[in-house]
């Protein structure tokens, strides 16, 4: 069971992909089902997406476009060899059956549905409208650097942003995303819904914060207990730990002098001490005053103030 298209992050099967995995399920005896809730009814430009490859699969799911959004209906549909040994009889009629399923409202708003898609057309225009917005973003891979892929189907399209190569794109994209993940996103996200009426979301997030903690386990492996600084990561952010001071103890005081500890000293060893972690002083904050968000004020001796982050929408 897959979805032809995934819809979390818009990723495409290599070619020949699917043909071979319904091969692989006739050798086997497995059924064959495709989960067409987020790519089916014409949103990549057929009517089911796997018609792309012509698939034939054993079950197919629908759900969500099934009544223009406007009730939440779903179905299921099976190949006759299927359709008839699961339903062989009156007796098993019910054997699929739900408390609100068939309720009279969802069933007309899918058969409504249904019909518009042949009055107006809508699955060729999903199509032509599909061809023109891949030949107008095909430029734009060329043009800026945090455009890295633009890849789909029909009106299935991702737009996979990613860090510039330039220092200071990069710099402000870091800066940006160090706010909150996905930020650079939801600025596109929001004008193209409000100027151009284009609905579209943050299908997903890759953070790089995997590839620097990497990094700064890697520097923390080669560092020694003389270094000076030494670097920790956390999810999302690394920082940098105050330097750690070395003094010989020379047999005074040592925590093990009979075990000795090492080398440096007379029973054997340095002893490293820690400075205590001071606590940050509180500061005030402030905010962009095109939010509107009331804040303190801030005092004009402080060249930097902090800001806080919000876990709202973005603000136009």
């Amino acid at each position: 069971m897959a979805e032809p298209i995934q819809g979390k992050g818009v990723y495409l099967a290599p070619e020949g992909y699917w043909a071979q995995a319904q091969a692989l399920c006739r050798e086997q005896g497995t059924l064959f089902v495709m989960d067409e809730v987020q790519t089916g009814l014409g949103r990549t430009g057929k009517f089911f997406c796997h018609e792309h490859w012509g698939l034939e699969p054993d079950i197919i799911t629908v759900s969500k476009a099934l009544s223009g959004g406007y009730i939440p209906v779903g179905a299921m549909l099976t190949s006759d060899k299927i359709f008839s040994s699961v339903y062989a009889s009156m007796e098993k009629a019910l054997k699929h059956s739900t408390t609100f399923g068939r309720n009279q409202l969802a069933m007309v708003a899918g058969l409504a549905t249904l019909q518009t898609f042949d009055d107006e057309d809508i699955i060729d225009r999903a199509r032509r409208t599909g061809e023109a917005f891949e030949k107008g973003l095909a430029p734009l891979l060329e043009r800026h650097e945090v455009l890295h892929e633009v890849r789909g189907k029909g009106l299935m399209i991702g737009l996979v942003f990613g860090e510039p190569t330039s220092r200071g794109a990069r710099l402000r994209w870091r800066a940006m995303e160090s706010v909150r993940t996905a930020l650079f996103s939801q600025t596109v996200v929001v004008p193209l819904f409000h100027r151009h009426r284009i609905l579209t979301q943050v299908a997903a997030t890759t953070s790089t914060s995997s590839s620097s903690c990497r990094r700064s386990s890697a520097a923390r492996r080669r560092s020694t207990t003389s270094s000076t600084r030494s670097t920790t990561c956390s999810p999302g952010r690394s920082r940098h730990r105050a330097p750690r001071r070395v003094r010989p103890h020379h047999g005074q005081g040592c925590p093990a002098p009979d075990a000795g500890c090492g080398s440096g000293c007379a029973c054997g060893g340095p002893r490293t001490m820690t400075p205590p972690r001071r606590k940050a002083a509180a500061r005030p904050f402030a905010v962009g005053p095109a939010t509107g968000w009331s804040s303190p004020e801030v005092p004009a001796s402080s060249a930097r103030p902090s800001y806080v982050r919000c876990s709202g929408e973005v603000p136009r």
